[in-house]
């Protein structure tokens, strides 16, 4: 279990770093005590992917693994036959990942422990006594043996493989490859501009044949819920700051996705395209040679229900052990106090029933992409890309104004 700090030529600005690393190490316990299991349904929708495809030898990497709660689930998914990463710039987060780890080792040594005790360890129990023998029977003849088989040679077992957290910039995982599989579940969105090169480096540490899934927030992210309402929050506090009238109700949700998120495959697909031109023109001359590039296999949304106790709750949670924790600390405890404030009116008010104690629900939709890298024969899942999200420059347009000023889960 590796305790040292990792680099391998980060994207993300030092600064940058250093604010998301206090932020996500001071919301480490609440984050793995209430986001973790209401994000649990798109990580078993990543390993549910995952088992579609027959994997290349090598490690399986978690940029972003967060507390860790991703780690142990993946080693046993393939039955602790392949070393599992873990990666977050949280040392906070890492130290959770490190006692999750600990802990399942000492469960094990412990039961292994308890099984080993030796019979004079064992209490003795009084001997019964002894019943009278009967008289023996005559013995019957002995039939010939019959001559033994020869044994099979046994298949060497593969070494059990260990599972590892590191705190490091997970945008750049060049120091971890080439791996089996990518998995990251709610990371990337955190990356903003710096995300297409975060995933296509994530892409580009693949062995042949490999996979990354990774699942993320996209800017928009439901129709109607408590984040659509923050961001119409942020739009209104915004404009009343520049001393310009307050925007329409449904700006928030008639906000277009921001550039990156329009731009995010763009890299991986301008390679695919050209390892499949570069294939072609090697497959006239020599009789075939296999484009390596990574290729888009899936691009699309998936949603599923959230539930929390009420409005008033679910801001504790974001602000205090989620993503705009680091807004807090960023822009002051007064700006989050009116924020507070107005997210609050939009339920009724500080102090109002619907605002303290009504249950809230909602259904947010990730984006799940998968990429694999070609090469290596592939696994399940077909040649052919599936589906893919709309992008280029007719999803350019549908920018709005202000979505800079909204959040990133």
């Amino acid at each position: 279990m590796a305790t040292n700090k990792v680099s391998s030529t980060p994207l993300m600005p030092k600064e940058r770093l250093e604010l998301l690393d206090k932020a996500w190490s001071e919301a480490a316990e609440l984050y793995l005590r209430e986001l973790a299991p209401r994000f649990d349904p798109w990580f078993q929708l990543a390993v549910a992917e995952l088992k579609t495809h027959n994997l290349p030898e090598g490690p399986v990497l978690v940029p972003c693994c967060g507390p860790g709660q991703e780690l142990l689930p993946l080693h046993a998914l393939y039955g602790g036959r392949r070393r599992v990463v873990g990666l977050d710039l949280s040392h906070g987060m890492i130290d959770l990942a490190h006692a999750a780890i600990a802990a399942a080792g000492a469960d094990t040594t412990s039961t292994r422990s308890s099984d080993a005790r030796t019979a004079e360890q064992q209490p003795q129990q009084p001997q019964q006594p002894q019943q009278p023998q009967q008289p023996q029977q005559p013995q019957q003849p002995q039939q010939p043996q019959q001559p033994q088989q020869p044994q099979q040679p046994q298949q060497p077992q593969q070494p059990q493989q260990p599972v590892e957290a590191v705190v490091a910039d997970a945008t750049a995982l060049d120091a971890f490859g080439p791996a089996a599989a990518v998995v990251s579940v709610f990371g990337l969105q955190q990356m903003g501009a710096l995300a297409p090169a975060a995933l296509a480096n994530w892409g580009g540490c693949l062995a042949p044949g490999g996979v990354a899934v990774v699942v993320f927030w996209p800017s928009r992210v439901e129709d109607r819920g408590p984040w659509l309402t923050f961001d119409q929050v942020l739009l209104e506090k915004a404009a009343a700051e520049r001393g310009q009238p307050p925007p329409p109700p449904d700006a928030a949700a008639a906000a277009g996705p921001l550039a990156w998120e329009v731009a995010l495959t763009e890299p991986l697909r301008a390679e695919a395209a050209q390892g499949r031109a570069a294939g072609e023109g090697a497959a006239g001359e020599d009789g075939g040679a296999q484009a390596s590039g990574v290729e888009v296999l899936v691009d699309r949304l998936q949603a599923f229900d959230m539930m929390w106790p009420s409005a008033e709750f679910f801001w504790k949670v974001m602000t205090e052990g989620g993503p705009w924790r680091a807004r807090r600390l960023a822009q002051g405890d007064a700006v989050m106090a009116d924020l507070a404030n107005r997210f609050a009116a939009k339920y009724g008010g500080m102090g109002s029933e619907q605002y303290g104690s009504a249950p809230l629900s909602h259904r947010p939709a990730a984006r799940v992409v998968v990429l694999r890298r070609c090469g290596g024969g592939g696994g399940g899942g077909g040649g052919a890309a599936r589906p893919a999200a709309a992008g280029g420059a007719a999803a350019a347009e549908r920018q709005a104004q202000g979505r800079g000023e909204l959040s990133a889960l």
